[in-house]
């Protein structure tokens, strides 16, 4: 009896064992438009823009050590992650091709949506390998899909003594001095924390911006914020809070910095005076999409429930480094339930924001 069980086992063992022998290509390091794989792993999400069509790419690992083993076609899928329906089938495509695989499903991909793909490859030698691991990725919104989100900033500005007291100073430089210390406070109920499908965070600083949810730090592994020619672009961030929500009250708190915003070499493209910049502003928009499809706007700046004091970061800029005053350190700002003291005042339109 033991032989036998022996036998059956070492069987068993040669069935399974015996089609890994002439393993296919595996598509690997999966990646979406430019977010290379490493971007892509440590944020598991891969964001492309509203309306456009994403591009795939993968590369190919062969454990067999093959020698001029090539790819001969793919297969990419894509489906919406909330109802599981499929957006897209290429079917078999006879291709090497790896890069920069345009999406073709019949309808473009809904805004601030959640999809996952994969793709499945053979090869030369007439093997098809198993399909690669579904990897997410995620739609931004366009700029008309904002609403009422506006440009905000601190509005007036003013120096505090040691004992907190307001002093009358000069009116500041665009990025010196500024109330560019801001928060809100908002509501989420019970109903649509049970009935959510995904949150998203759309937010744009100018020059930089580093953004709480709930206390949490939105983006810790960046120490400078992306930057354009800000006469002709701005470029906005856009996170996937779903787990950072909580049933009642939330937070989001932002710290403003200038950076290479209006700094000492902007002139290149900047045509006005130093300090003739619109001053640092913030635009946010956070976005609930509950299982039904329907979208509800929890927090946008402009909406009047933004709040700013002096930010800790006096000046900055890229070249002449930073002037940081830790009176103005409020732990705990970007949490709910805090309480604002006297140097806290209405956020306001930035003025002259078409120029922005």
């Amino acid at each position: 009896m033991p032989l036998h069980m022996n036998t059956a086992r070492l069987g068993l063992l040669v069935l399974v064992l015996a089609p890994m022998a002439s393993c296919a290509l595996t598509p690997a390091q999966l990646s979406v438009n430019y977010w290379a794989p490493g971007d892509v792993a440590a944020s598991n999400l891969s964001w492309v823009p509203a309306g456009s069509a994403p591009r795939f790419s993968w590369q190919l690992q062969d454990a067999s050590a093959r020698r001029g083993v090539e790819q001969v076609s793919y297969r990419v899928q894509v489906e919406n992650v909330g109802t599981g329906d499929s957006e897209w089938d290429s079917g078999t495509v006879r291709s090497n091709r790896t890069l920069h695989i345009e999406y073709g499903g019949e309808a473009p991909l809904a805004i601030d949506g959640r999809y996952r793909w994969r793709v499945q490859v053979a090869d030369t030698g007439g093997d098809t390998s198993v399909f690669s691991a579904w990897h997410q990725l995620a739609t931004a919104v366009p700029q008309e899909a904002w609403g009422n989100a506006e440009w905000i900033y601190g509005g007036a500005t003013a120096a505090y003594n040691d004992q907190g007291t307001p002093t009358d100073v000069p009116p500041p430089q665009a990025n010196t001095h500024g109330n560019n210390q801001l928060r809100t406070e908002f509501t989420v109920t019970e109903q649509q924390m049970s009935t959510m499908s995904h949150a998203s965070l759309f937010y744009a600083g100018v020059g930089y911006s580093v953004a709480w949810l709930n206390g949490d730090k939105l983006a810790p592994e960046e120490a400078l914020g992306p930057w354009t020619t800000w006469s002709q672009r701005i470029l906005y961030r856009c996170k996937d809070v779903s787990s950072l929500l909580r049933p009642g009250a939330n937070a989001i708190g932002v710290w403003l910095g200038g950076g290479q915003y209006d700094s000492t070499w902007t002139h290149a493209w900047w045509k006005g005076p130093r300090g003739s910049h619109p001053p640092l502003g913030l635009r946010v928009m956070l976005r609930l999409t509950l299982k039904n499809g329907t979208a509800i706007t929890l927090a946008a700046s402009g909406t009047g429930s933004w709040r700013a004091s002096p930010s800790p970061f006096v000046s900055d800029d890229v070249y002449k480094g930073v002037v940081f005053d830790a009176r103005n350190i409020s732990d705990g700002f970007a949490a709910p339930n805090f309480h604002e003291g006297k140097e806290w005042v209405p956020a306001v339109p930035v003025p002259n924001s078409s120029t922005l």
